[in-house]
């Protein structure tokens, strides 16, 4: 018997001595894998914010140490518009972009592993990586644009309408990871 099914067998026998505990032991059962899904979605958030700091920290801090400018014209008016940006602008720009980046690979491997104990390798991991980042893109668009239209729309409040859509984001994103980039494909006997 492997070290893991020991320890789930001890948990399960210190836990059915109690009715409460016997219970909250079968809900976690039961709903095992929603709830390695929200562990490791909340550690994903930790190792972006990780990163997020490194980079914008360390890396990029020293890379993009002067402001920027940029230029823009205005249609209606045909002026041209220069504006001066201080650095961080683009600091968190990149330490955003990077952080999304690995962490969207640290989500992809720690779902595959052991969330979803999905054991595919080669040319079709890589099939499902990408799929994987074209779901995230669609629905992280999706978290960017909703908020607003649905403020302009229905003059929501702001802070009731990121936490609609971030919960939807979070269950869109559980779909599509679920029945999409690791379903189970069908056995043929």
């Amino acid at each position: 018997m492997k070290f893991t099914e020991k320890c789930l067998q001890r948990i399960k026998s210190i836990c059915e001595k109690t009715p409460f505990t016997s219970k909250c032991y079968a809900f976690c059962d039961s709903h095992s894998e929603l709830i390695r899904y929200a562990f490791f979605g909340v550690a994903t958030t930790l190792f972006n914010m990780l990163i997020y700091l490194l980079a914008s920290r360390a890396l990029f801090n020293f890379i993009f140490k002067d402001s920027f400018t940029l230029s823009f014209h205005n249609i209606f008016t045909g002026e041209s518009i220069v504006k001066d940006y201080p650095p961080t602008a683009l600091i968190a720009l990149a330490s955003n972009a990077l952080a999304w980046v690995l962490a969207v690979a640290f989500s992809f491997f720690v779902n595959q592993a052991w969330v979803f104990y999905d054991t595919t390798r080669g040319i079709r991991l890589l099939w499902k990586l990408l799929q994987f980042y074209l779901l995230r893109t669609f629905s992280g668009l999706l978290e960017i644009v909703a908020p607003s239209l649905l403020i302009m729309a229905f003059s929501a409040n702001d802070l009731a309408v990121k936490i609609f859509v971030s919960v939807f984001v979070v269950l869109l994103n559980y779909f599509f990871t679920k029945f999409i980039t690791f379903r189970k494909s069908k056995k043929v006997n």
